[in-house]
């Protein structure tokens, strides 16, 4: 719960983290479930830096990733395919829109 808190009140320590290396390690750590299902991540040739709570970023792509999997049509493969975007709000907030599909 303290984890929490402090995530909703931005305490949380943020660091630069590349998404790729992120994501192909949650290809790694869901590998099991990659291969019983057949699923496929498709990921585009390059991913962006974020600044993020690492840990509650990889726990969120994980849960997403996983609920792709899980909750699948029967009889489709899933597939879940990454695509980025980056942006500004005003000249001194830049942003990254991440979708997962």
């Amino acid at each position: 719960l303290l984890e929490l808190s402090r995530a909703s009140r931005g305490e949380a320590a943020r660091r630069r983290v590349e998404l790729r290396p992120m994501f192909e390690q949650l290809r790694a750590d869901l590998a099991a479930r990659f291969d019983e299902t057949g699923a496929e991540l498709r990921l585009p040739p390059t991913l962006p830096a974020v600044l993020a709570d690492v840990p509650q970023l990889a726990r969120l792509l994980l849960n997403l990733v996983g609920n792709s999997l899980k909750f699948c049509a029967p009889g489709r493969t899933p597939v879940v395919a990454v695509s980025a975007t980056i942006g500004r709000r005003g000249a001194d907030r830049p942003f990254v829109e991440l979708v997962l599909e």
